[in-house]
C-alpha cells in the first residue's frame, strides 16, 4: 500500500513536536527552519548512497507507474532499511548516469537512438539486463506537489487529474554500481 508522503511528513511533524496532532497547517517559513524528512529517512535534498533494485512500474499494478521504471531501495548509506522503498526517479541532463526511467530511454542508452514507438514484445527484450538489476548510487530526495485541489471554482474545467498532493522522488546524481565491488 502506498503511504501519501503529505501524510507521513504530518506524522513526523506531528511525533517532532513541530505541529499539533489536530493536523494544523504548516507554515512555509517552518519549512525554511526544520529540515523535512524523506521516505528514506534522511532530510529531503541530503546526498545519499543508495542500493537499490530496478522495477517495472507496471508490476505494482498502479496506473501511475505504469511506463516508468522505480528503484526499490534496500539501503541507504549501507544501513539496511527494515522495509524496502519504492521511489520514482530521474537521472538529470547534467549528470552521466545511464539509469534511464522509461522504456524510451532505455532504448535510446542501448541502440544510440532514439525509438517512434516500442511495442511489449521489445521492451521485454529490452528489459532482459535491466529490470531486476541492483545498483548502487548518489541521489537525493526532493518533494513537490502535483494534481488538482478538490475545491476549484465550479467555472474552472477540470481534466482527469490526481487529486492535489505531496510526494517524493530521487534525483540520481551519480553512479557508484562499478566501484561495489571494489
Amino acid at each position: 500500500m502506498k503511504l501519501d508522503a503529505l501524510t507521513v511528513l504530518v506524522a513526523l511533524l506531528s511525533t517532532t513536536g513541530a505541529i499539533a496532532d489536530d493536523n494544523s497547517p504548516i507554515h512555509i517559513n517552518e519549512l525554511f527552519r526544520r529540515p523535512v524528512i524523506g521516505k528514506l529517512g534522511v532530510p529531503l535534498g541530503k546526498p545519499v548512497v543508495i542500493q537499490a533494485k530496478v522495477i517495472a512500474g507496471r508490476e505494482t499494478r498502479q496506473k501511475s507507474y505504469d511506463g516508468i521504471y522505480l528503484l526499490e531501495v534496500s539501503h541507504v548509506d549501507e544501513k539496511q532499511l527494515d522495509n524496502p522503498v519504492l521511489m520514482e526517479f530521474y537521472t538529470p541532463g547534467y549528470v552521466r548516469v545511464k539509469l534511464p526511467h522509461n522504456a524510451f530511454g532505455l532504448y535510446e542508452q542501448v541502440y544510440g537512438k532514439a525509438a517512434s514507438k516500442l511495442d511489449s514484445a521489445q521492451t521485454a527484450d529490452l528489459e532482459k539486463e535491466y529490470v531486476g538489476r541492483t545498483v548502487l548510487v548518489v541521489a537525493y530526495e526532493t518533494g513537490s506537489f502535483h494534481g488538482l485541489p478538490s475545491d476549484l471554482p465550479n467555472d474552472v474545467p477540470i481534466p482527469q487529474s490526481t487529486s492535489f498532493h505531496f510526494s517524493t522522488s530521487l534525483v540520481v546524481v551519480a553512479d557508484r554500481s562499478r566501484r561495489k565491488g571494489q
